[in-house]
This record gives structure tokens, sequence and C-alpha cells, in this order.
């Protein structure tokens, strides 16, 4: 296991270099001169030389990269453009929201997606299956942004049972900390459960088909066993798979999520630093997001290699 692990490392580290490189290169790709749009449109040539000098962009791209390269090692992000303070601060400040939120949304996720597949995949075409499969259409095919407002429309202004907007610490109060959660890690939930429910259940009739299910049957074994030991874990790499994949909509969706529910996390700092071209800030959770990215997909390769011994050789 741990020679699996020690590949799985490597084959990450040249995947981080080449992000790191396309990340350094934003400033570069985008139209127009970033000195003289952070500058502002009645910024004077001489300010717009200094924004260009604390860039760096006066000088070359390759020796900046090092350079650039060079913090990252030493875990220093750079600087804001705007707020002046260090990235790593504002990124302290803010990843706490974030993680809280994509927590409610993956624990939604999953504790509902996968026994409901499971369970309507028992009966495929029947009633359970049905609705479970109409609703997984409807909810991947909303954008987040529209799930959010609806939520917040309905259950907030509505019928007033949920905080529409704001978040509160944990140590303020479990129950105000999971109300201020909850509506916004619905919406950001939304095609993240679509995708492992119809994942899941695909998964779980392919299984279903197989002699050994049959077998068990045959013996008398009872569904629940059947279903949620047997069959679940050979149908779990597949589910796996989807899990880590649906983390970049979970990032993604973090940012539109944020912006509608006022949490001040990571996502809604990523969406006012590109409003305001902070460019190192951008940078910075671009990469961030990147290596999150990575992690858990290097998990999930973990994950398959405990539940199937042969990945590892």
């Amino acid at each position: 296991m741990l020679l699996y692990l020690l590949r799985r490392l490597l084959a990450a580290v040249p995947v981080i270099a080449i992000v790191a490189f396309v990340v350094f290169s934003l400033l570069h790709l985008a139209p127009g001169d970033p000195a003289a749009m952070i500058a502002g449109d009645h910024a004077t040539p001489e300010e717009v030389a200094m924004v260009r000098e604390t860039l760096g962009l006066d000088r070359a791209f390759l020796p900046r990269f090092l350079d650039w390269l060079g913090q990252l090692a030493q875990g220093d992000l750079g600087t804001s453009i705007f707020t002046s303070l260090p990235v790593s601060t504002m990124i302290g400040q803010r990843i706490g929201p974030t993680l809280a939120l994509m927590t409610v949304a993956l624990a939604i996720t999953l504790s509902l997606s996968i026994p409901l597949s499971v369970l309507s995949a028992r009966r495929p075409g029947g009633l359970l299956d049905r609705v479970l499969m109409g609703f997984a259409v409807l909810s991947y095919s909303l954008p987040v942004f529209l799930t959010g407002y609806l939520l917040a429309y309905f259950v907030s202004l509505k019928t007033g049972l949920l905080p529409v907007q704001g978040y509160v610490p944990p140590e303020e109060g479990l129950g105000l900390f999971l109300a201020h959660l909850l509506l916004p890690g619905l919406a950001l939930s939304g095609a993240y459960f679509a995708l492992i429910a119809r994942t899941g259940r695909a998964a779980m009739l392919e299984v279903l088909r197989q002699d050994y299910i049959r077998t068990g049957r045959a013996k008398g074994l009872g569904a629940v066993p059947l279903l949620f030991h047997h069959a679940l874990k050979n149908a779990a790499i597949p589910i796996a798979t989807v899990v880590g994949m649906g983390v970049a909509s979970l990032i993604s969706g973090a940012v539109v999520t944020e912006s509608i529910f006022t949490i001040p996390g990571l996502g809604r700092l990523t969406a006012e630093a590109v409003l305001r071209r902070d460019y190192p800030v951008i940078q910075a959770m671009v990469l961030l997001f990147s290596v999150i990215y990575l992690v858990v997909n290097l998990v999930v390769d973990l994950v398959y290699g405990l539940l199937d011994p042969r990945i590892r050789l």
C-alpha cells in the first residue's frame, strides 16, 4: 500500500507543476494591460508604471516565475493589491466557512444519494426509481444560482423557516451554525446529488445482475445485507470515482453559492478578487482549488486500493 501511495504522489508532482505554470501565466494571457486595468481608467502613466513594477511586469517572464515558485515553496502566496494583506492571511480568514459549507453539502449528498440509489436499483422502473431519476434529472439541469434563489425565496422569505443569508461560526451555537448552512448546502448539493445518484443506480444495477447476487437470494440472504453489504461494496469503485470528480462542482458551485447567501468564504473571496482584478489573490485561489482537487483525487485513488487490492499491483 505504501508503494502504491508513493507512485500516486509522484504522478501528482508534474500535474501540480503544470497547474502552477498555467496559473502564473494567467496574468499574461489576460487581454489588455493588467497594470492599466488595475490602476484604473483615470490613472496617470506614472501610476500605471508603479503598478507594473509592483506586479513585476517590468521583468522577464521566466525569472518572475522562478521567484514565484520560490515564494510558494516558503508558503508565501503573495500580497493582495487592494488590501495589502498577505494572501495566506486572507485565505486563513475565509477558509472556515467554505470548508463548513462543502462538508454540509457533502454530508447531505452522500447520506441521501447512496441509500436512495441502492433502493431504487432494487426495483428498477418502480415508483421510487422513477421519482429519484426524475428528481436527479431536474436537479442536475438547474444551475446552482437558480436553485439557491428558489430555496431562499420559498424556504426563507415565504415561510421564514431558515435564515436567508449570513454565516454563524460554530462556537456561537451549533444550531445557528447549521441553520445558516442548510439552505446553501442544499443548493450546492443539487447537481452533486444527481451525479452520484445516477451513477450509483447504474453501478448497482450492473452488480445486481451478477451470479453471486442470485446465489445469495437463493440461499435466503436478506435484502438489506445483500444490497448494502455485498452489492454496494462491489459497486463502490464507480461511486467513489464520481464522488472525487464531483468535488470540482462543489468548488465551482461554492463561488456562486457563497455570493448568493453572503457567506464570507473562499468562493466569495475569489469572486471579489476577479471583479477587482486582484491577480495575486486570483492566482493563489486557482492554485489552491487545483491542489484541493488533486488531493481529493489522490484520496479516491487510495480508496480504490482499499476496495480492490488488485489495483495496487
